[in-house]
């Protein structure tokens, strides 16, 4: 599994791992492929954190999420021990962030190639690549 798609697995199996969520911005920006499912469900479980896996599904009925929800909800984790949940969650969303940060250095790259950079984007470039992990 990708992290996004395991991210998306372990806060269907538990989510109230979303507590441990913050700054999910980076992640709707990041252009990864299902990074718009992931944000969602993240947006919706703030919203209500009460929400149980099979609510969420009815949300999403007949929608583009309702297929990749489904097939992501068969996963369970091995573990129900929340410490372990947490760790998991949380490296994934490392990963997420460390990949759209390569994406971006990539985009910014190819944009300093073709027609530059202004300053902005050359202190953000400089930025991006001192924060590399």
């Amino acid at each position: 599994q990708t992290p996004v798609r395991y991210a998306v697995s372990l806060l269907l199996s538990d989510p109230t791992l979303v507590k441990y969520i913050d700054n999910f911005e980076q992640i709707a920006l990041s252009e990864l492929p299902g990074s718009d499912l992931l944000t969602t469900l993240i947006e919706t479980i703030q919203e209500s954190p009460q929400i149980n896996v099979a609510a969420l599904l009815e949300r999403w009925r007949n929608t583009e999420f309702e297929a990749p929800l489904i097939h992501l909800m068969k996963w369970q984790p091995e573990t129900d021990d929340e410490d372990v949940l947490r760790c998991e969650l949380q490296d994934c969303l490392r990963q997420i962030r460390k990949r759209a940060n390569e994406i971006k250095i990539e985009k910014m790259i190819h944009k300093a190639r073709t027609t530059g950079l202004n300053d902005q984007e050359t202190e953000e470039y400089a930025f991006l690549i001192r924060n590399r992990d």
